[in-house]
């Protein structure tokens, strides 16, 4: 069991900064003295003791809560603040070089110093961070008095950067064990009836840890500086006292509840059993502490119980990862970094895996990409070596960025032939970045073939002009640059001409105004020629699109989806004749926090769409489910699959109806993640890889991680894939005979 320590002083208030200060002496730190943990940038890595190395390697997003971890606090804001480590001891504080070194500070580095060490200032000031987005308390770290010295992670390395600030120098302060008091005095009513009189929640005004007690019912009031709980119109109500994200509640206790004069024979009871309540209630986790705890009240009548010196006291709770298999491994800042997954499922059932193997370090145009791939045959159990598809020779030609064609190859998207060996990639390839790029000297379309399931690679083919020339007389053209959304490209279910059942793929182009636009473009060749899909007029998302991914919906109608900030952007294509691809799009539409669809926190990032068969468990409904892949943030943060069934015609009757009223999602990823795609495998379950900062980088690149789910687990159980998928009996009954009935 888990012991309850008081470790906070009732006296001390809280200040402007995200901590309470305590006393230091040469023999210690005070008894009362609260610790605090101090992690920066958008992947939230662990600031430690150096144990006198050189610097400060910043490079975990996970903690044990080691005194290594662990901060404390002392000064004022006028003096400055002086910052201690428990493992260090009270010898030593954070200490920042006089003298700046290295690229704006690059090179000096942050350390554990003795307090008055010369040519080190040990005295920090803190100012508010946005950068991590506005729901998130962070601050900058700079010396007192060189307030453009901030506190930076250079290369997983904690220095300074002189010249800005940025996620990087973002460093969020959290204690660790925090006592909450329960009263009128130490938190609101935030949520009640209209009158004010009666309330469902009160939050406690503690800014760290904001503990909430809620109930069923607007059941609650102040009385005095106490809080009285009633039992309802009902006779009963549950309340949950509940700790924030990122703590556990490791103890509870109330001094007594008072009986009100209405009380006849009221209980409390925790998990079936009654509580006795004329005596001190004490509550203890165990080596498992939970995030909300509930109690029932209860009586023959409406009646309450007043709390009487009530406190809770919540710890720091570092969720576990679940297991992955690292695809493409970038495990240090100096390695050469991977970024920008894809997958494929072949007509055999492998998996093929591709993504950059940036040498450069950036985007193409700036040098060396190879692509690298890698193949597992056995459903995701085990892979194969990685192997390399395409090196790149990171040569810019004469200075002429049209002839340096092969300098690199990267942003994959690729798909393989479901009735043979034949897999397609298209990729950007050259020495040109996409926001320079003009009609005259665009960044360029690499296609390679695989004849045998990815295994060998046929030499690239620029194709550059089938995806430029189609605008050159447009309204939006001639456009400046493009690329194929990278990840999967989809082949119909339905649509066949000649040989091959038809590719869609999307791409991003900057018009001639450079304005960002998406269009769909379709071939009947399994790549061979591209069309565009409806006008090239006017884009399928005609303005403030970015990265796309495209997918067909049950009835054929084409679908896309483009990255946006806060969420995506969806439009839909319907056929007049899908065989000669004729038809229009829609009015693209907003899917994020404010209509109940995909959200994506403080963050634009690439994720994968995806429509599949599946059976609603609870009454055995055929139907389709979506999928959207996105970073759920803050940030580009905590990767996860929103899902939405297609019950009926109106949940995609429109762009609107489709991108409102998502009915779930499942996090993958707990830590600093962006780019994800999927594909269905051959056992029915999902390969779904992304883009993971598994070991707090900063490269320029992320560990591609592969994860495999059944639709049961990422809907917690509420839907199964579809196997006896029917789609013409899905179509009749909720496209054709609604219309025919209307």
């Amino acid at each position: 069991m888990a012991t309850l320590l008081m470790l906070l002083c009732s006296s001390v208030a809280w200040c402007e900064v995200p901590f309470r200060v305590t006393t230091v002496t040469k023999d210690g730190f005070a008894a009362d003295t609260e610790w605090y943990t101090m992690a920066i940038g958008s992947s939230g890595l662990f600031i430690s003791d150096n144990a006198d190395k050189e610097f400060i390697a910043v490079k975990s997003n996970r903690s044990e809560l080691a005194d290594a971890d662990l901060w404390c606090f002392a000064g004022d804001e006028k003096s400055g603040y002086k910052i201690y480590n428990k493992q260090a001891g009270p010898g030593k504080v954070l200490a920042a070089p006089t003298k700046m070194s290295g690229d704006a500070g690059s090179k000096a580095y942050v350390v554990l110093k003795e307090d008055g060490a010369s040519a080190y200032s040990t005295m920090w000031t803190f100012a508010p961070s946005k950068d991590l987005g506005g729901n998130v308390e962070a601050y900058y770290l700079a010396p007192k008095g060189a307030s453009k010295n901030i506190v930076n992670n250079r290369g997983g390395k904690l220095a300074f950067w002189t010249t800005g600030a940025d996620t990087g120098s973002s460093v969020v302060i959290a204690i660790c064990r925090n006592e909450v008091k329960i009263d009128a005095l130490n938190g609101t009513f935030t949520t009640g009836n209209a009158a004010g009189t009666w309330f469902s929640k009160w939050v406690s005004n503690d800014k760290q840890t904001p503990v909430t007690l809620s109930s069923s019912a607007n059941n609650m009031k102040n009385v005095g500086n106490d809080i009285a709980c009633y039992t309802g119109s009902a006779n009963s109500a549950t309340y949950t006292i509940s700790a924030p994200k990122g703590y556990r509640i490791e103890a509870i206790k109330l001094g007594k509840a008072i009986k009100d004069a209405t009380a006849d024979n009221i209980k409390i009871e925790y998990k079936g059993t009654a509580l006795p309540l004329d005596n001190t209630l004490s509550y203890t986790a165990d080596e498992n502490p939970e995030q909300s705890i509930s109690v029932t009240l209860s009586d023959s009548k409406n009646s309450g119980v007043i709390l009487k010196e009530m406190t809770v006291t919540v710890v720091r709770y570092f969720e576990k990862p679940e297991p992955h298999f690292e695809l493409f491994p970038t495990p240090t800042s100096e390695a050469i970094p991977y970024r920008i997954p894809a997958i494929t499922t072949t007509a055999s059932g492998d998996l093929l895996a591709v993504a950059d193997y940036r040498h450069c370090r950036y985007d193409i145009g700036n040098g060396r990409i190879d692509l690298h791939g890698r193949i597992s045959k056995d459903n995701g159990k085990t892979w194969g070596d990685i192997f390399t598809i395409i090196e790149g020779d990171g040569k810019l030609v004469d200075n002429n960025r049209n002839l340096s064609l092969s300098a690199g190859y990267g942003d994959p998207a690729i798909v393989a032939d479901r009735e043979s060996n034949r897999v397609l990639m298209l990729c950007v390839c050259g020495y040109q970045v996409f926001f320079y790029s003009t009609r005259e000297i665009p960044n360029q379309v690499a296609r390679l073939y695989s004849e045998d399931g990815g295994v060998t690679w046929s030499k690239p083919e620029v194709i550059t002009e089938q995806f430029y020339t189609p605008f050159d007389n447009s309204n939006v053209g001639p456009i400046r640059s493009m690329f194929i959304g990278s990840g999967r490209i989809f082949q119909s279910r339905l649509t066949k001409v000649g040989d091959y059942y038809r590719l869609y793929a999307a791409m991003l182009a900057r018009d001639k105004d450079g304005t960002f636009c998406n269009f769909v473009v379709y071939s009947d060749d399994f790549g061979g020629q591209w069309k565009v899909l409806g006008s090239t007029d006017k884009g399928a998302i005609p303005h403030s699109g970015d990265e796309p991914k495209t997918e067909e919906l049950p009835d054929g109608s084409i679908l896309i989806s483009s990255r946006c900030g806060g969420g995506r952007y969806y439009n839909i294509f319907r056929f007049e004749d899908a065989e000669a691809a004729t038809g229009s799009w829609g009015e693209m539409a907003f899917s994020g926090a404010k209509n109940n669809g995909v959200t994506a926190l403080n963050n634009s990032c690439n994720g994968e769409v995806m429509i599949l068969p599946a059976v609603r468990n609870s009454d055995g409904k055929q139907l389709y489910l979506a999928l959207q892949s996105l970073p759920f943030g803050s940030g580009r943060s905590n990767v996860g699959i929103y899902y939405k069934e297609l019950d009926d015609y109106n949940d995609f009757l429109t762009p609107a109806h489709f991108a409102k009223d998502w009915d779930g999602s499942y996090r993958s990823s707990i830590t600093g993640s962006a780019y994800s795609t999927m594909t269905l495998q051959a056992d029915g379950a999902l390969a779904f890889i992304y883009e993971e900062d598994t070991y707090g980088t900063s490269g320029g690149g992320y560990t591609i991680a592969y994860k495999s789910y059944t639709i049961e687990k990422i809907t917690d159980g509420k839907y199964s894939l579809d196997k006896n998928e029917n789609r013409a009996l899905y179509l009749y009954k909720n496209v054709i005979a609604p219309l025919t009935a209307k």
